[in-house]
């Protein structure tokens, strides 16, 4: 990449010479060489690892690496590459396709905006050099992460509905921003069809896979026709009987198609199914476009028509000439997934009564609901007004409706599963909720007591119920 000069252009690739050539402690790596070329600042460099007796995977104890960097932006992150030939192919936090330069190895999965404020030319060493201590062990990725993608996504957005990751889908918004699509799906056919895109949706299902090392991701039909046939499915051949049938047919120079593809992953061999990941593109202008393109289809445009070709066959297309467009791929949350993203160690719903909907227990309640902990059963007898909305989460549109249940929509529209309860009534005269309340407090593992009053103190505290709390703020707000 160029020869010898006087020193990277890179501040952070400086930082890294300057740690590997000056420290006066041993830096446990060892510079062997530097270069450049117009774009790119490249070191090479020898890590010595530290190691367990026992090693999972076959991490020596000296690593070649490359660490290439963008010459004058240090707003990208310098990537890392294995330098040894015969580094293990298909581990987890790597790539799976060998470049010219190594083997692509996946050290951080922070925000490199975030990652780089406070890195280091030290700091980066060290990161990598506890990359290949955690590979050798076994445990570069924890039990408790998500299992690896197989493949990376692209701009177009999908959000698919939350829970079993199953179809049939159906197209409920789309929305176009700067160029690129956002498409939401739901479960349930919407009572209008929605014009702004229109597309044929095809969801097969693959073979389960183990998680592994990250593949390229296909950017036409023949790179991505191989990649599904390594994992034991003909995409090609189940594409073309579903772009046959004769709903296809009859809609094939209106519609796009737009495929999105389900891939069971296990963490080990033989364990069941772990996670789904999705695949998701679009290809060609209509249906009847792609038909041609794999030479199964005619279309006769004054006639608006499109039919199966005689003696058609895929087999004679060029399929790495059929370009396609990969989209992201995220899931709605419910309170299940919402409970692992905020951490929550909870593993099931936990049933909760509030009692008061006011400032204390609107906003405490919908942070809990908001880390998937839930779902409430929300009793409060008053009426919103117009100053609640200050401190309260009922907004505007709550104004002079009960305030109960008005926090029972604003909690339920934190995910998409809802399961939340109100009764608009004061605990003491509850009417036709009675035996409803009764067994809300027999259910719930806490009851909460917002309403700052002695009175629903002491009558929460004779009641029956596993566990009871009582919250709120002294008037000056200076003591909770």
């Amino acid at each position: 990449m160029g020869e010898a000069f006087e020193g990277p252009r890179s501040q952070l690739a400086r930082s890294v010479v300057r740690y590997l050539v000056e420290s006066p402690n041993h830096p446990y790596a060892t510079l062997t060489s530097v270069s450049r070329d117009d774009t790119f600042d490249v070191l090479d460099i020898e890590l010595e690892i530290e190691l367990e007796q026992r090693r999972k995977v076959q991490i020596r104890p000296r690593e070649p690496v490359r660490l290439i960097f963008m010459s004058d932006d240090d707003a990208w992150h310098p990537r890392v590459l294995s330098r040894r030939e015969d580094f293990p192919v298909g581990m987890v936090h790597t790539n799976l396709d060998r470049e010219a330069g190594g083997l692509a190895l996946c050290i951080w999965e922070e925000a490199w905006s975030d990652l780089a404020t406070n890195l280091t030319g030290q700091a980066l060493i060290e990161r990598i050099r506890t990359w290949f201590s955690l590979m050798a062990a076994g445990t570069v990725h924890g039990d408790d992460q998500f299992l690896e993608p197989l493949i990376l996504s692209s701009s177009h957005t999908l959000i698919i509905p939350s829970g079993e990751i199953k179809g049939p889908w159906y197209i409920r918004q789309a929305y176009k921003h700067y160029g690129q699509i956002t498409l939401g799906l739901s479960k349930e056919k919407p009572e209008r069809e929605v014009t702004t895109h229109n597309f044929a949706i095809y969801t097969p299902q693959l073979p389960g896979q183990l998680h592994r090392a990250l593949a390229r991701t296909p950017h036409d039909l023949g790179a991505l026709q191989q990649l599904c046939l390594d994992l034991g499915f003909d995409l090609v051949e189940d594409l073309t009987r579903w772009l046959l049938k004769p709903e296809q047919l009859k809609e094939a120079n209106r519609l796009q198609p737009i495929l999105i593809l389900t891939v069971p992953k296990s963490r080990e061999a033989g364990a069941p199914d772990e996670q789904v990941e999705l695949w998701c593109y679009t290809l060609g202008e209509n249906l009847a476009q792609l038909g041609e393109l794999l030479d199964v289809t005619i279309t006769e445009p004054q006639a608006d028509l499109t039919t199966e070709k005689l003696f058609g066959n895929a087999s004679n297309a060029d399929l790495s000439s059929i370009a396609m467009d990969p989209w992201r791929v995220v899931q709605r949350l419910d309170r299940d997934t919402a409970r692992q993203f905020a951490g929550t160690a909870h593993k099931t719903d936990t049933p909760l009564l509030a009692i008061g909907a006011g400032a204390i227990g609107s906003n405490v309640t919908m942070m809990v609901a908001r880390s998937g902990i839930g779902p409430w059963v929300v009793v409060d007898g008053d009426i919103t007004m117009p100053h609640n909305t200050v401190r309260q989460v009922q907004g505007n549109t709550s104004v002079g409706y009960p305030k109960a249940l008005a926090l029972q929509i604003e909690l339920d529209q934190v995910f998409e599963e809802g399961g939340n309860t109100a009764f608009p009534v004061n605990v003491f005269s509850p009417g036709e909720h009675v035996a409803a309340l009764d067994a809300a407090l027999r259910d719930s593992q806490i009851a909460v007591d917002f309403s700052a009053s002695p009175a629903v103190l002491g009558w929460l505290s004779d009641q029956p119920m596993k566990r009871g709390a009582s919250a709120f703020f002294w008037p000056d707000g200076s003591d909770l």
